[in-house]
């Protein structure tokens, strides 16, 4: 048998940061995003002067689609920081020696997603304990061979927000784990209202 190998760090390195004001040409602030978002979008859309950096921690958008799709990516009350527990979600173990990252949306599938998913991935990365993990993967693996096809087709039909709005529900259903933190939902925006793979 593998030598479990104790974790010394914590998963989450709280807090969780957003370290970016999003505003519009007039000054209007839009949201808080994360770097890996902004960089994303400014690689993507920055040739096209829709968006650009007016200061260290501060980008404006010009672009009407890009501020409407932003808008829907993150939270509306313009949070600088979220806090997470490093405990299991489930049982509540909070010895870091024994605590796992659990991808709610299985990480075999986030490469399919949009682009802009990734820089959410924090939102559905959730501590197990060791125990809770293997009991809940056990489940999972047996549902991604009985459900291949269905996932395939939503997939391949871009019902992104649907799909994973299912594994949340799946894992929340089968777990129903009694620690997890407040920021978690089912329906949080990004997920719930990503569309477009070009994004």
């Amino acid at each position: 048998m593998a030598k479990l190998i104790r974790r010394t760090k914590p998963i989450y390195p709280n807090p969780i940061t957003f370290e970016y004001d999003v505003v519009t040409r007039n000054g209007k602030q839009i949201c808080r995003a994360r770097a890996a978002t902004v960089e994303a979008l400014l690689k993507k859309h920055g040739k096209q002067n829709t968006i650009r950096l007016i200061s260290q921690n501060v980008v404006e958008v010009t672009d009407p689609l890009l501020i409407q799709k932003l808008q829907k990516v993150y939270h509306s009350d313009l949070q600088r920081s979220i806090t997470r527990e490093n405990k299991c979600v489930s049982c509540g173990e909070n010895d870091l020696g024994l605590l796992t990252v659990h991808h709610v949306v299985p990480q075999q599938f986030v490469h399919r997603l949009p682009k802009l998913y990734y820089g959410n991935l924090y939102h559905d990365k959730l501590c197990l304990c060791v125990n809770c993990h293997t009991g809940y993967e056990l489940i999972a693996t047996d549902v991604k061979k009985s459900l291949a096809d269905t996932f395939q087709r939503m997939l391949v039909n871009k019902q992104y927000g649907e799909f994973i709005r299912w594994w949340r529900s799946h894992f929340v259903e089968t777990v129903k784990p009694k620690f997890l933190p407040d920021d978690f939902k089912i329906d949080t925006s990004f997920g719930k209202q990503v569309k477009n793979r070009r994004f």
